[in-house]
């Protein structure tokens, strides 16, 4: 089973390894999300075309949808929204 956290803001903090914690909120006084990354997470564009990061991965001001295993907090997707170059 999976939950989501939509359209949210997300800040990383990702080591050299491909691991680390994403912080997400959905909204300036929701509460923050800590959920952890992996190599694993794979990361889409709207139109669901792969997304190519690494430990300096960040999505800057566009929001995103996160796709999580809600025991572990793993992130197992993001769909990020908005032009991606």
């Amino acid at each position: 089973m999976h939950l989501a956290v939509e359209a949210a803001a997300i800040k990383f903090y990702l080591q050299a390894d491909l691991t680390g914690l994403a912080i997400a909120r959905q909204c300036q006084n929701c509460k923050p999300i800590n959920l952890r990354v992996t190599p694993k997470m794979s990361v889409v564009d709207s139109d669901h075309k792969p997304i190519n990061w690494d430990a300096s991965f960040d999505i800057g001001a566009r929001l995103a949808d996160i796709i999580y295993f809600p025991e572990s907090k793993v992130i197992a997707k993001i769909i990020v929204y908005g032009k991606w170059d």
